[in-house]
């Protein structure tokens, strides 16, 4: 009788353990040593950056906390602004911002602060850039890995179509739409130019001009990149099936209409 109470409770604590262990979600560890060293030591080394000795303690401390890699992505982005002449306790507080996030978002970071700087491309105030780079990869919540290349792509799509938008303007439209992209796993950029070129350039499209196609192709991709889809596929079959006689703008209208449930709704909306 006692060994069978034993082995009862020896069984009902293993599985117990066991049960436990299926919840448990591990840490990744760190070489936070490594990365407050090489932190410390550059910093000490290159004269630019301006920081007092008293102070070097305290960043690189603060800088090994975003894990292994963390040193490199903060250098990354001080290098970055201190050659676009910011300040260096703001590109400091940036970096440490980007080196507690993962490599895509510095990548992200950069690339867009240089084409929206760099008089090669937009040729962009300092304080402009910055904050669409803030704005577009350290407070975007969705699919980082998708920004770098939707940005890159909608600068050349506002040369692409011959759109006439200014270069504030065309870094507007791509930061509106980019930012409503968050919300979906998938790249914005091909369903939108997709749609763009159905209302526009399309032979069985709706044939809308330049200014009204890109309105209503940025009203309609905040619905997800189904939209294009959902909307294309709308606007023909009610083409086809025109019992009623429908001019061009109802046919937009009742096909926008439907791609507006491009995505699941939530149950309090």
């Amino acid at each position: 009788m006692k060994i069978l109470l034993i082995t009862t409770c020896f069984t009902f604590h293993f599985f117990s353990y066991s049960n436990t262990n299926k919840n448990l979600t591990f840490k990744p560890t760190c070489n936070s040593a490594k990365e407050f060293i090489t932190t410390y030591k550059y910093l000490k080394d290159e004269v630019e950056f301006l920081i007092k000795k008293s102070d070097l303690y305290n960043v690189a401390k603060k800088v090994s906390q975003g894990c292994d890699g963390s040193s490199d992505r903060f250098f990354k982005i001080l290098k970055v602004l201190t050659k676009a002449k910011i300040d260096t306790k703001t590109a400091i507080e940036i970096g440490f911002e980007m080196s507690m996030r993962d490599e895509d978002y510095t990548q992200a970071f950069v690339e867009i602060f240089k084409k929206s700087f760099d008089s090669k491309y937009l040729d962009l105030d300092l304080l402009t850039s910055l904050n669409v780079s803030r704005s577009l990869a350290l407070n975007y919540k969705g699919n980082i890995k998708h920004i770098k290349n939707d940005f890159n792509e909608f600068l050349l799509f506002c040369t692409k179509f011959n759109l006439n938008l200014s270069n504030q303007l065309c870094l507007s439209m791509t930061e509106e739409i980019l930012i409503s992209s968050q919300y979906f796993k998938s790249s914005i950029y091909k369903p939108f130019e997709s749609l763009f070129s159905f209302l526009s350039h399309n032979k069985t499209g709706p044939k809308m001009t330049i200014k009204d196609s890109l309105k209503l192709a940025i009203e309609l991709i905040k619905f997800g990149p189904k939209s294009y889809d959902n909307f294309k596929e709308v606007y023909l079959f009610l083409q086809k099936n025109n019992e009623r006689a429908l001019t061009t703008l109802e046919l937009i209208k009742k096909s926008k209409e439907i791609a507006e449930y491009s995505y699941k709704k939530d149950e309090k909306n």
